[in-house]
């Protein structure tokens, strides 16, 4: 049992060897539907195997590796061989194994709860926006998403945010997903004697950009928001790109910062906060 476990322990540090593949694939997707079909039934077949050899965990390395270059294909078919492994009634242990592979195949934990597909690389993200004529949404956070101890933030995004219906459908739909670390979250340890230790993220701190194909910014969402508020953020960010698609360089820069300009006036008329300028004190103070 114990040469079991530690075997298979082997599958968690896969992320040291899987590297963001240069390109992800492109055109005929049922050719590609086919071969992540194929892939996603050779990884429920390893992942089987109780007491698997190097050569077969240098096989699950490959597939993940296989499976991940083919975008959100690859982790559909991945999350398909899972459901399908479930109902077979697959002992829990397998579907542990197949479950971590997911994570690495989509760039986050808690991949299957999501079903997201998240770009490391910026350029192949930038590349994907302008083929499909998508805006990127870019999470900017303390830590990596693809890994336990990210920043308060990105863990409350795993749990609340994107695993959320419809807002994980329009941004598995209308949108191209990448992270960015932008450094390493500080974590607390607690020391309490006789190898017992407590580690925990102290800080969150986050903020998602919308980002064009060019790879210009145009809106940021920092910090934690409810999944209605993420929702109306994102749709006014696909209206905005929308109209920005076949705008010139200059054109799309008047055009953003007047929709700034005027979403910006939008909100100071709606808030109970906004001072007229002919209100006085004794208005505000009654």
């Amino acid at each position: 049992m114990r040469m079991r476990v530690w075997l298979w322990s082997w599958v968690m540090i896969l992320p040291l060897f899987l590297e963001e593949p240069a390109v992800i694939v492109s055109g005929n997707n049922e050719i590609y539907a086919e071969q992540a079909t194929k892939l996603a039934a050779r990884l429920s077949h390893i992942t089987a195997c109780e007491t698997p050899t190097p050569e077969q965990l240098e096989d699950v390395a490959r597939v993940t590796r296989q499976l991940r270059a083919l975008g959100p294909t690859g982790l559909a078919a991945a999350i398909k061989a899972w459901k399908t492994a479930s109902l077979k009634g697959t002992d829990q242990l397998q579907l542990n194994r197949i479950d971590r592979q997911l994570d690495l195949i989509a760039g986050q934990k808690q991949a299957r709860a999501c079903n997201l597909y998240w770009y490391k690389s910026f350029a192949v993200a930038r590349a994907k926006s302008i083929e499909l004529k998508r805006p990127i949404i870019s999470l900017r956070l303390l830590g990596h998403l693809d890994e336990d101890f990210s920043c308060a933030n990105s863990r409350f995004f795993r749990r609340i945010l994107y695993t959320h219906p419809q807002l994980a459908d329009l941004l598995r739909q209308q949108f191209i997903l990448h992270w960015e670390p932008v450094r390493d979250v500080p974590v607390a340890t607690i020391d309490f004697g006789n190898g017992r230790k407590l580690q925990q993220p102290i800080i969150g701190n986050s903020a998602h950009l919308a980002v064009s194909g060019e790879g210009r910014v145009i809106d940021a969402l920092p910090g934690l928001v409810t999944p209605t508020e993420f929702m109306r953020w994102a749709h006014s960010i696909l209206e905005l790109h929308n109209m920005c698609l076949s705008l010139s360089a200059t054109d799309f820069q008047q055009h953003l910062q007047l929709w700034h300009r005027n979403r910006a006036q939008q909100r100071r008329q709606q808030s109970e906060l906004t001072i007229r300028i002919d209100q006085k004190v004794s208005d505000l103070n009654p």
